[in-house]
């Protein structure tokens, strides 16, 4: 087995000048802090689920461009009950809401117009127009331009449905004045809705989990510690390194976003994991200076190893988790080289030798199980393995998928007022399909018209839409209306009866080369849209006259959302390559490198495979999950292992794993109980994106912990028979 080092490495170095100096460490400390919390002053916050977008790709492009030629396709639905609505309330409302700053248009039984014939002209109204509620209400339920929009298609509930300005961007504004406008009882959902409602809680949460964090992790590390200085010391690499990525953040131009709000919390975890290792260490009647030291080794390829999980995320095509994963990569630098200079120095500072009571009654309580393991390895191994195929059968029943919906309580107004939604009326996310011809031809001819229709009946049939319509229903609608006048009208002539009409500018170009069908779909899942999207474009790929692309704002959400679970796997992938390199080159070849990386490999593959048997969907709630669990995993492995190398020269394999045991084990479980701690601060948040990825992570904490426990400890004693 190869040596770890040759020679007087840097990280050694650095920790050795540090604790020589420990003054003019903490002093060196202390203007970095000083300076980044000046910096950081500035620090913006963006909160707003746009981040996440990918605005690079020529998919954006061609929905930037559909919606100056169409408009935004973002609606806000508010739905009621018609029994508690009448003939002039309907008006009243639509009044209200019209007048609302950002809005542009709202189409409702008093606003959206139909074709019928007025006094002898075809002209559009509204459905309300002379007529009685009911009597509106049967009017638009003969329309597909009304029906399963302004009004259900039983005529139990009406609707307005409310279009915002195109790149309006003051969600919560307007989300707020629609939400006054509305009457009582009535149900308001739409993208917006989630949109502000996921800003409210991202900026509530930044708010709560730094000072929850910096508490909790205040307490657990006393309690292990046994002593509140040392607990103080254990949380400065987390909150240097916060402060410090704020100051990147600012000189880069960036501001807290969607993705990244998780990093304070997730440093100060990891940060007081690596500094309890040092500050173990420094304890104890056998402490030395040599000793303390060479912790350095392990704390410093824990960080590298947990960087390399973070900076494989920009293999994700979105710009927002490039900034979690690099920003992330920076912090955990950071916190590295404070936990092997500025804690090292102030443990030997304070209590060098001062025995931990509490972490030394660890060690020899939990080396029954490394113990036990050594007597029966193969069988820790072949259990570990069975665990490992478990996993793998999980990730072939995983799915890849986001939905909004999720990541509020099924009970919070919010989702109530979804259901009602999609259950009684047309649903809330938006998908456009843009037909033009290939030929470059109007898209008003019979027989495109024909083909529209066909298409329109296709997604119609289609449980998961609750809306859809193009020019062709608007022409045939007004065909019908135009009964005093010639039977067969020409097509020019009805859309210049239609011109100026705000249905014809949301379902055709003014040159007529492009034809809009705007749909509204029930299921919001990513993995849903992208199938209807896929689906409509085949449709009109097997004509090959026309060119048809599926765009609108939650097909990029969904686009986006895909393309960031999926790159969890490639950089989960690239992170777990490189970490085997890693550990290649610290431990050299042989049985230990091979019995590490299996240690490491077998918890993430099997939580990995727990949430696909528990149907939890890979999504952008766990996208930096395998890069967590890879640097928590190998942080107490690389510990492990490098005391094995170390006590392994003129002992026995056994001797030397139960020594590696007794000195590691009470820093190891500690710096689990820590981590566990800090991300279950994340698993209290409401907001799934973020609960969501601390439960995970806590069970990932667990799992490499009882990995590390048993499995490492059966492998290291498998050639045991050879020992001489």
């Amino acid at each position: 087995m190869t040596a770890l080092f040759s020679g007087e490495p840097v990280h050694r170095a650095l920790s050795r000048l540090s604790i020589a100096h420990p003054a003019a460490t903490l002093a060196s400390w202390i203007l970095v802090g000083a300076a980044c919390a000046y910096l950081a002053l500035d620090l913006g916050v963006d909160t707003s689920t746009g981040s996440i977008l990918n605005r690079a790709a020529p998919e954006w492009s061609r929905y930037e461009a559909s919606v100056r030629e169409f408009g935004s396709d973002e609606v806000l639905v508010v739905g009621i009950d018609a029994a508690l609505v009448d003939h002039a309330s309907v008006l009243e409302i639509d009044e209200h809401l019209g007048k609302i700053a950002g809005v542009s248009r709202v189409e409702s039984l008093a606003s959206l117009s139909v074709p019928a014939e007025v006094g002898g002209d075809l002209r559009f109204a509204p459905p309300t127009f002379g007529h009685s509620l009911e009597e509106a209400i049967a009017l638009a339920l003969s329309s597909d331009l009304a029906k399963n929009s302004v009004v259900s298609k039983d005529g139990s509930l009406v609707a307005w449905i409310v279009f915002p300005e195109s790149n309006y961007q003051s969600y919560d504004r307007l989300v707020a004045s629609v939400l006054r406008a509305a009457p009582s009882g009535a149900w308001v959902s739409g993208v917006p809705v989630y949109r502000s409602e996921s800003n409210k809680v991202t900026r509530s949460e930044l708010r709560r989990l730094m000072p929850v964090s910096l508490a909790a992790l205040l307490v657990v590390g006393w309690l292990v510690l046994g002593r509140l200085r040392l607990a103080v010391v254990a949380l400065l690499p987390g909150v240097l390194a916060t402060l410090v990525v704020a100051a990147l953040m600012v000189m880069a131009g960036t501001s807290v976003t969607f993705m990244t709000m998780v990093l304070p919390p997730i440093l100060l975890a990891l940060g007081v994991a690596y500094a309890i290792h040092p500050i173990v260490a420094s304890a104890g009647e056998g402490a030395s200076f040599g000793h303390l030291i060479q912790k350095a080794d392990g704390v410093a390829l824990s960080g590298l190893t947990t960087v390399i999980g973070l900076l494989s995320a920009a293999l994700v095509p979105i710009p927002a988790v490039r900034e979690l994963g690099g920003f992330g990569a920076a912090g955990v630098m950071v916190a590295t080289f404070c936990a092997i200079s500025l804690v090292p120095s102030l443990a030997w500072a304070f209590d060098a030798r001062r025995p931990l009571r509490r972490i030394g009654a660890v060690g020899p309580s939990l080396l029954v199980i490394p113990q036990w393991c050594g007597v029966h390895p193969r069988s820790v191994v072949v259990l570990w393995l069975l665990l490992f195929g478990v996993g793998l059968v999980g990730l072939r029943v995983g799915t890849v998928d986001t939905d909004a919906t999720r990541w509020f309580g099924s009970n919070t107004r919010i989702n109530i007022d979804y259901q009602a939604i999609s259950r009684g009326l047309s649903g809330i996310s938006p998908i456009n399909v843009v037909v033009e011809r290939v030929d470059g031809r109007s898209m008003v001819g019979r027989a495109d018209r024909d083909q529209l229709a066909a298409f329109v009946r296709y997604l119609r049939d289609r449980s998961e839409v609750g809306y859809a319509v193009s020019i062709a229903e608007l022409l045939a609608e007004l065909r019908i209306a135009f009964s005093s006048g010639p039977g067969e009208a020409g097509v020019e002539q009805l859309l210049l009866v239609a011109e100026g009409e705000p249905q014809l500018r949301y379902l055709l170009t003014p040159d007529y080369a492009r034809a809009n069908v705007p749909m509204r779909v029930r299921d919001n899942s990513s993995a849903a849209l992208l199938a209807l999207a896929d689906d409509a474009e085949g449709w009109w790929a097997d004509l090959s006259d026309y060119d048809a692309t599926a765009t609108g704002i939650m097909f990029e959400f969904a686009r986006a959302e895909d393309a960031i679970a999926w790159g969890q796997s490639a950089s989960l992938l690239v992170a777990s390559v490189v970490v085997g390199l890693v550990l290649l080159w610290a431990l050299g070849p042989g049985v230990l490198c091979a019995v590490a990386l299996l240690t490491n490999l077998c918890p993430v593959v099997l939580v990995a495979g727990l949430m696909g048997l528990g149907r939890i969907p890979l999504d952008a709630a766990t996208v930096v999950l395998g890069a967590l669990a890879i640097g928590i995993g190998v942080d107490d492995t690389l510990h492990l292992s490098l005391a094995y190398v170390r006590n392994r020269r003129g002992s026995s394999r056994s001797s030397a794993v139960q020594a590696a045991y007794l000195e590691v084990a009470p820093a190891i479980t500690s710096s689990t109980v820590v981590v566990a701690v800090g991300f279950s601060v994340l698993a209290t948040s409401e907001f799934l994106l973020v609960s969501q990825l601390g439960l995970l992570t806590l069970v990932a904490a667990i799992v490499c912990w009882l990995a590390d426990l048993t499995l490492l400890a059966a492998g290291l004693n498998l050639g045991r028979a050879q020992d001489a």
